[in-house]
């Protein structure tokens, strides 16, 4: 970050525990707040860093009002970070935690907006690179690609903005970068139906609550595992999900990637479904929820807070 200074004032329990908030002075004297996300397998040493920020480079490139814009690298405790654009919410994690703590689902049509959102996201960001839908193997450029769209990499505010985070630049030939537990899909690729994958398996948990199933290598066994996980998420209290959201999660999960729509058909289909739902949408269960939930994070005791809106009101 040359000409540029950085200086840590906290940590961001909103998100999780590896985030700071900081703020960033730039070479102009200007000042604005800023996350800080420390990478806890990467050391900072300088061949490290040297080729975080090359890939830096090309995350800074995507510019989409659904993704969390990376700004520039650091180090922080002899470990890489990266600094990010600031934006004051919390993670969908964090937010599953206090919904599990009251033994409360989280809305369906709040849950269907949100991933919507973060589809597009996928969608804008991966279209444009080696994996096309036209294309029988990835060239052997960079590109930009997501591991799993899993609560921890999804933040939501008070005005309903959704933001992805977590995507990584990654060559064919890679290791593969580790999923979220239920993330990963059976092919193990990284490729936009790969990602379809994720869209489903995120749905799922925030309908139930729980962690989506590993993926089975076996067919036949694998759609075994997706249809349990189908079953609980129709047992899911409050407003029932329809069946058409019970199905795209199927078709997202299949174990054929190709079978599955790719993310901007995802994208599509949940806002289409969105309409159709009754239980409070983001714009009524953000402005209501968010602050709520970042107070209880702030709480070392984490008392349970006033009810906000009903699960089985209009939106």
């Amino acid at each position: 970050m040359a000409r540029s200074r950085l200086k840590l004032v906290g940590r961001y329990v909103a998100w999780g525990p590896h985030i700071r908030e900081a703020r960033l002075t730039r070479s102009d004297g200007s000042t604005t707040r800023a996350l800080v996300r420390v990478l806890p397998d990467l050391d900072a040493k300088p061949a490290t860093l040297a080729r975080l920020r090359e890939d830096a480079t090309l995350l800074a490139s995507i510019r989409h009002e659904n993704v969390l814009r990376v700004e520039h690298v650091t180090a922080v405790r002899g470990h890489a970070a990266l600094v990010l654009e600031p934006f004051d919410g919390i993670s969908l994690q964090r937010a599953l935690e206090l919904l599990r703590y009251r033994g409360q689902p989280l809305p369906t049509r709040a849950a269907v907006e949100i991933v919507a959102m973060v589809a597009t996201a996928l969608d804008a960001v991966m279209a444009t690179g080696p994996f096309g839908p036209d294309k029988a193997a990835p060239d052997s450029r960079r590109s930009i690609v997501h591991p799993g769209p899993s609560p921890e990499e999804v933040l939501i505010d008070s005005l309903g903005r959704v933001k992805l985070t977590g995507f990584i630049v990654y060559k064919p030939g890679d290791k593969r970068p580790a999923s979220a537990m239920g993330y990963a899909p059976p092919e193990g690729s990284m490729s936009p139906w790969s990602a379809t994958y994720g869209v489903g398996a995120l749905l799922g948990e925030l309908l139930t609550g729980e962690l989506p199933p590993p993926a089975d290598q076996n067919p036949i066994q694998h759609e075994a595992v997706i249809r349990r996980f189908l079953i609980r998420i129709m047992a899911k209290p409050g407003e029932a999900a329809s069946e058409r959201v019970v199905q795209l999660i199927r078709q997202s999960m299949l174990h054929e990637q190709t079978e599955r729509p790719l993310p901007s058909l995802m994208a599509r289909r949940l806002r289409e479904l969105a309409l159709a739902l009754h239980s409070p949408g983001l714009s009524t269960w953000g402005p209501a929820s968010v602050p709520a939930i970042m107070r209880w994070q702030k709480t070392p005791t984490k008392p349970a807070i006033p009810a906000t809106a009903s699960q089985d009101s209009s939106p």
